[in-house]
C-alpha cells in the first residue's frame, strides 16, 4: 500500500511540475527577453529579404504584450492546389499510395 501511495505522490508531483512549467504565468515579456528572442530569429535562415521589416513588426508586437495567452490561427497557403505525396513504406509488402488530402473525410488509419 505504501508503494502505491509513494507512486501516486510522485506522479502528482510530476504533474505539478509540468503544469507549472507549461502554465501561463501572466507576466509581460521584458525588453531583455524580446531582444533575446529577436536575435535568435535574426540568425535563422530566411527565404525573405525583408527580414528586418519582419523583426521590426515582431518587436512592436512583443512590446505590446499584455501577459495574456496568445492564440494563433494558421491561414498560410503555399500552393494553389493541395499536393499529394507518396507514402514511403519500410517493406516491399505494401504498395505506396497517395496520402489523403485535408478535404477528404478521415475514417481511422490508412
Amino acid at each position: 500500500m505504501s508503494v502505491q501511495i509513494s507512486l501516486g505522490a510522485a506522479l502528482i508531483a510530476l504533474y505539478g511540475i509540468f503544469w507549472f512549467w507549461l502554465s501561463q504565468r501572466g507576466r509581460k515579456l521584458t525588453n531583455a527577453e524580446i531582444d533575446q528572442y529577436l536575435s535568435i530569429i535574426a540568425k535563422l535562415p530566411s527565404p525573405t529579404k525583408e527580414i528586418d521589416a519582419v523583426i521590426s513588426r515582431m518587436r512592436a508586437w512583443a512590446a505590446a504584450d499584455d501577459g495574456k495567452p496568445v492564440y494563433m490561427f494558421n491561414l498560410m497557403r503555399f500552393f494553389p492546389q493541395l499536393r499529394t505525396f507518396q507514402v514511403r513504406q519500410s517493406s516491399g509488402a505494401h504498395r505506396s499510395k497517395p496520402m489523403r488530402s485535408m478535404k477528404e473525410p478521415s475514417h481511422g488509419c490508412g
